[in-house]
């Protein structure tokens, strides 16, 4: 009777936990009660199981497990959390798994999550048997049994929520579970322990030749991985030990680093940053006039389509024009994607600096399809060897991030596999914002590649030289600020170890309606997609009094653009293109904002634009009649009367050996993206 009375104790806790907010997603808050509504089942299972078994003063010498099958359980545990799990995320892009300024190849990571998982499961789970008596130990055989079986459910089966990961390990959006999914989730794992109690006391025999099937399966899946990260070894070490020594470079101070303009000539920049949402310019001036000042000259193309939902399809229209959208990409089926890409990148650079330009380039995105770009794709400029044609990785040279990538990965691989085989409910309170909060770890880890980026913009004011001489510059650079969403510390949108944002929001919850229209800012990725782009103009905003300040504003054409939108940011479910979910509207509108010569007005100009129209604004009445010499034809914006062709795809990794863009769904939009009657689906090529 009193096990029965815990149960209903237990139940009535897990129906309360996932009632209690019915019309919304289960929130982290709630998760302990559902924990413990679980625990209180525990009692009554193990009663049913037990009742079962022979009676008997002491157990049977046959149900206390063999410290060898107990054994076969940890080391399972230990192969699939450790090396299982995190080389099926490196191996997607090894490259993007690198430390530059702390090398190591990215299999490094895998040892090191090894190590960390081969201490918990190995060592101190086998202390832990050693120390314990029979019964306990036969205890232990059945959690660590049935751990096992679980992880595997969890991570094969429950595990389709994830989106795409970043190499710091973050989401770029974590599902909210609904009570039905965490309903079913521990519905599925308490009829799992059941089943696998039951076998582990009458089949024990057959448990090992289980875990021997479990563990050929793991060892065989990893070691894929490892041989497919490891063929990328040599192409690494190649490009680190060309680049050593730029990797050793104080940022700051070197001098490759600098932004050089002209007083007295004529200075041209493009500043392409990635992911930043067009949608958000009007709330950002809205909550913060100081920055709308600062903007002050800039026009906003608000009607701004991109090609593509990722930068592999963005990006190359953006430093290209037109003749690198995705169709015209694919129509010039005689040439790898990498080198139309790299064409692309030297279109506007090629043009200034045969026109007299000192030209610099930051950070050339996927230069060569590189995820850290090669600045070889440069050499026909003679780059760094001249002062007129310079080319830096900027942000990877970054050395004050506050935490390094190889400090979060030691650490992170390790927790991110524990949050992959946990139950559904508590994975949000693991993830914890991308920081794995773990027990007394607190948020000691700042996400290093927004760190690296915004410093970047930072330092800008710093790293300018404005000088006293009629030399015309030119300035291509990229920068990731606004594509790293985390959360950010309000009001000032600046990073720290611990954020407290409670009593800033509910003193400026109308932030997000301006002009009567409402953005989709109720949840936590699309506030720190909010917070990146507030920090990134607010950084922008004072690089711009500062050159007002040092007599270059007015001689300086300033070109912002994107190579994307970001997705599940819809004002409404009337935004989206159709029902697919990944086809919002927000998706496909780009950034774009130009400041021209003498300019002084914030003015917004609703016509149709593309974020291939930045090289014919950039040329404007400073290059007489724009070439690309790498295809002959004159740079201008005339397609852009017709149709424009969008693709729909999710495959965003640059694959270096394909021609075209894999087959995708394809759409045409004209005049206006808002107006969902100006989209028409093309079909599949």
């Amino acid at each position: 009777g009193g096990l029965l009375t815990v149960s209903v104790i237990g139940i009535a806790a897990i129906v309360w936990s996932l009632t209690m907010n019915i019309n919304r997603a289960v929130r982290v808050d709630n998760i302990p009660m559902l924990i413990i509504g679980l625990c209180l089942q525990l009692p009554l299972i193990a009663w049913l199981i037990i009742r079962k078994l022979p009676k008997s003063n002491k157990p049977p010498k046959i149900r206390v497990p063999s410290f060898r099958l107990y054994f076969c359980g940890c080391l399972f545990l230990t192969l699939l959390t450790g090396v299982l799990i995190p080389s099926a995320i490196i191996v997607s892009s090894p490259v993007e798994f690198v430390d530059w300024t702390d090398f190591h190849l990215p299999a490094t990571n895998i040892w090191n999550s090894f190590l960390i998982a081969a201490g918990m499961f190995l060592i101190w789970f086998s202390l832990l048997y050693y120390l314990s008596s029979q019964k306990a130990r036969w205890v232990l055989g059945i959690i660590v049994w049935v751990f096992s079986g679980c992880a595997i459910v969890n991570y094969m089966v429950f595990n389709d929520y994830q989106g795409t990961i970043s190499n710091n390990l973050e989401f770029t959006r974590l599902q909210d579970f609904e009570a039905g999914a965490i309903i079913l989730n521990l519905t599925v794992l308490l009829v799992l322990m059941v089943v696998m109690c039951f076998f582990f006391a009458k089949f024990k025999k057959a448990v090992q030749t289980v875990y021997i099937a479990f563990l050929v399966a793991v060892i065989g899946m990893s070691g894929m991985n490892i041989i497919k990260i490891k063929e990328d070894d040599g192409k690494i070490l190649d490009y680190y030990n060309e680049n050593a020594e730029s990797f050793k470079i104080d940022s700051v101070n070197n001098d490759l680093s600098k932004v050089h303009l002209s007083k007295n000539g004529k200075n041209v920049i493009v500043l392409m940053m990635d992911r930043a949402v067009s949608k958000f310019i009007p709330y950002i001036f809205a909550e913060k006039p100081e920055v709308a000042k600062q903007f002050e000259g800039f026009t906003y193309y608000p009607n701004t389509i991109s090609y593509g939902m990722y930068t592999n399809f963005g990006v190359p229209a953006v430093y290209g024009g037109y003749e690198y959208t995705p169709s015209e990409m694919n129509a010039r089926s005689d040439m790898l994607l990498s080198e139309k890409h790299n064409e692309a990148l030297k279109v506007m650079p090629d043009n200034f600096y045969n026109n007299g330009y000192a030209v610099t380039v930051f950070e050339p995105t996927y230069a060569n399809y590189d995820w850290i770009p090669n600045l070889h794709i440069y050499d026909e400029y003679n780059y760094n060897k001249t002062p007129d044609f310079r080319a830096y990785n900027i942000e990877q040279n970054q050395k004050e991030a506050a935490s390094s990538l190889s400090t979060i990965w030691e650490r992170n691989f390790f927790c991110h596999s524990l949050m992959q085989i946990s139950p559904t409910m508590t994975r949000e309170l693991i993830y914890h914002h991308g920081n794995y909060y773990l027990g007394s770890y607190s948020d000691i880890f700042l996400n290093a590649n927004f760190v690296r980026a915004y410093n970047v913009l930072d330092k800008l004011p710093e790293t300018t030289i404005c000088e006293d001489n009629d030399k015309n510059t030119f300035l291509m650079m990229s920068n990731n600020t606004t594509h790293e969403h985390t959360l950010l510390q309000e009001p000032d949108y600046v990073p720290a170890l611990n954020i407290d944002n409670e009593e800033y929001d509910k003193t400026h919850k109308d932030r997000f309606t301006v002009d009567g229209e409402t953005i989709n800012v109720d949840d936590e990725t699309s506030m720190m997609h909010y917070h990146v782009n507030m920090a990134a103009m607010i950084k922008l905003g004072e690089w711009f009094d500062y050159m007002r300040k040092n007599g270059v504003w007015d001689n300086t054409r300033i070109i912002i653009a994107s190579d994307h939108g970001a997705y599940d940011l819809c004002v409404s479910e009337a935004q989206k293109i159709d029902a697919d979910g990944f086809n919002d509207v927000l998706n496909y509108n780009a950034l774009l904002m130009v400041k021209d010569f003498g300019s002084s007005e914030f003015t917004t100009d609703n016509s149709f634009m593309t974020n291939a129209d930045v090289p014919t604004l950039a040329f404007k009445d400073v290059i007489s009649d724009p070439v690309n010499r790498f295809t002959g034809k004159k740079i201008t914006s005339d397609t852009k009367q017709g149709e424009q062709y969008v693709i729909v795809s999710d495959d965003w990794n640059a694959d270096n050996k394909a021609k075209t863009f894999p087959e995708s769904q394809w759409y045409s939009v004209h005049d206006n993206l808002f107006d969902l009657n100006n989209w028409t689906k093309q079909g599949k090529h």
